[in-house]
């Protein structure tokens, strides 16, 4: 996201994308943010249940709301089956 002003936000500018590099389709259950900045963190599309086909990809956007300066700590979390 690099600089953002506390009490800003900023949307995704490039979509994370997930490539399921396997041989078989992959559904993922349930994606969250977690960590301990996680609620400055917004998924804003591509989240929720899905599945990726063999070799296909998948794409998340993001916001990003800062509370305070300094450097943020959060993580992505996949429940699949």
């Amino acid at each position: 996201f690099k600089d953002v002003a506390v009490d800003k936000t900023k949307d995704t500018i490039n979509a994370i994308t997930i490539k399921n590099t396997s041989a078989t389709p992959i559904t993922i259950n349930n994606v969250t943010i977690e960590g301990p900045d996680k609620t400055q963190f917004t998924i804003l599309s591509g989240g929720g249940s899905f599945s990726i086909p063999a070799g296909q990809e998948h794409k998340m956007n993001f916001k990003f709301a800062p509370v305070r300066v300094g450097r943020t700590n959060t993580r992505l979390e996949f429940a699949y089956s």
